[in-house]
């Protein structure tokens, strides 16, 4: 049974089961809408609180951070469980862990984030305590703003979970102010460095591997583009690459520029008559992830440049369109993205840019 009114009130009452228990009452709500929103709050009280209960979680207003912690981990997987766990495993102090959670202030958090910033990053944390040990950090990075708002952010959702589960009365602090952050400053090819960079690449003297990094430069290619390119993408005489899949659901015709056709060409001639694949392995598949990693770096080693992967080649292609002039609706369909917000993320703008723009939109003003 759910709601009832009798004829001499003016509340709804409910009447229902659940798990062998019979629960009656009145909703104190005389609108039947605001009474059955009242009842199903209810309902789900009950049932979070026999869940708990099968858990061995106790609804206590004496609750430790810890303790609340803990709970929010038996009731949540993936990778978020990991992420949130690690970094209250790794930078929240014991003495907020057994701190009551009503009492926990922003204060706390505030201390908790200046201790991180404080520290050094550590890519092995499992190893900190071996480190410090050692002396071994002495060198070590500190961490960033950008981490920093991850771990509050990590904290407070442990405690917004609470209160939205009725393990909480209520949030015992307000949410702390993010730390600004700067945008990242990638590492990617200009303009002037693109022909001298292809001569380092053709140092490998692998034409595959020659192919596949024009192919990821050139056409903005992810990696697993240009190692499943096969000669059924191109048109007959190899000015266009139609790419099989993209996120848009649209096949766009990129154009192939002379320098990529002409190693087609030769490639071509190479390759088996029946092979589907431009670039084959050995065994007649695509080669192995990665097989441009390391030409790559080398090549950027060679010209004194850091960071460079495969995957920036492509942030390198619609980076140097950008600063050429192109717009942002060429640089999108370039890269074949959904969203014009996902191809913002790859172009790469840096002061010398914005100085450019400046002085050619006020010269001889």
């Amino acid at each position: 049974m759910g709601l009832r009114k009798f004829d001499t009130s003016k509340f709804w009452n409910y009447k229902f089961d659940f798990k062998g228990v019979t629960y009656t009452g009145s909703t104190g709500h005389t609108n039947k809408n605001l009474a059955a929103a009242w009842l199903l709050d209810f309902r789900t009280q009950k049932k979070n609180e026999f869940d708990d209960a099968a858990k061995g979680i106790k609804k206590d207003p004496d609750t430790t951070c810890g303790e609340l912690l803990m709970a929010w981990m038996a009731n949540h997987t993936g990778s978020n469980l990991i992420r949130v766990s690690r970094d209250w495993r790794l930078h929240v102090p014991e003495s907020f862990l057994n701190k009551r959670a009503l009492d926990a202030t922003a204060g706390d958090n505030e201390e908790i984030r200046t201790t991180y910033l404080k520290a050094p990053s550590l890519r092995n944390a499992h190893l900190k305590e071996q480190m410090v040990a050692n002396e071994r950090i002495i060198n070590a990075r500190p961490h960033n703003n950008g981490g920093a708002n991850k771990l509050v952010a990590h904290i407070q959702l442990v405690f917004g979970w609470a209160v939205k589960t009725g393990r909480l009365p209520r949030q015992p602090f307000l949410p702390l102010a993010e730390l600004v952050t700067q945008d990242p400053v990638r590492t990617f090819l200009s303009k002037a460095q693109v022909t001298e960079y292809l001569e380092e690449i053709d140092r490998c003297r692998n034409l595959h591997v020659m192919v596949m990094v024009r192919a990821e430069l050139y056409l903005a290619l992810r990696e697993d583009e240009a190692r499943q390119m096969r000669w059924g993408t191109f048109n007959s005489d190899r000015t266009s690459y139609q790419p099989s899949d993209t996120k848009t659901g649209k096949i766009i015709p990129i154009p192939v520029p002379e320098d990529l056709r002409t190693m087609l060409d030769i490639l071509r001639e190479e390759v088996p008559e029946d092979c589907e694949w431009c670039c084959p392995a050995k065994d007649g598949q695509p080669h192995r992830a990665q097989i441009t990693t390391k030409a790559i770096k080398r090549a950027a080693a060679a010209l004194g440049i850091k960071g460079l992967t495969p995957h920036r080649m492509r942030g390198s292609c619609v980076t140097i369109m950008a600063r050429q002039g192109a717009n942002a609706f060429t640089i999108k369909r370039m890269g074949r993205w959904k969203r014009m917000e996902t191809a913002e993320k790859y172009v790469d703008i840096i002061e010398d840019d914005l100085r450019a723009a400046q002085e050619k939109a006020f010269d001889g003003k």
